[in-house]
């Protein structure tokens, strides 16, 4: 029995003066044992590319509209990833993170492959206009 009050008492003292201890002292950032915050999002699966091109006029008949030059957007080992006919432009397009090749299909344009980087969760956009 006695024993068991002695370590009782024993640590009821080491209690004690671990509360003294930690009272005077003044905690900083380097003190943190552990860091915690919001929960991070997952990051973006998806990346999006805007393809802008020149227009010009469609006289069909006499009926007068506006398109965008066709284009093919390849990924970097050269498949198609789309092929765009572009009654509309811009176009916006959502794909996977990586490297594309942009292939303008009128040959006033053919000089103007363009190289993209699309970067998760952001917008890339790409201009074909000539010049």
């Amino acid at each position: 029995m006695r024993n068991v009050v002695e370590k009782v008492i024993f640590a009821s003292c080491l209690i004690g003066m671990a509360s003294c201890a930690s009272a005077g002292k003044t905690y900083t950032w380097q003190d943190i044992k552990q860091e915690v915050g919001p929960t991070v999002p997952k990051p973006a699966k998806d990346s999006y590319l805007k393809v802008y091109t020149k227009e010009e006029e469609v006289n069909d008949g006499g009926y007068l509209w506006v398109r965008g030059l066709p284009y093919n957007i390849l990924s970097a080992d050269g498949k198609m990833v789309e092929s765009v006919r572009n009654d509309n432009t811009p176009n916006t397009f959502t794909l996977s993170p990586g490297k594309y090749v942009i292939v303008p299909l009128d040959r006033q344009y053919k000089n103007e492959i363009i190289g993209a980087v699309l970067e998760p969760g952001k917008l890339t956009e790409v201009h074909i206009m000539g010049g």
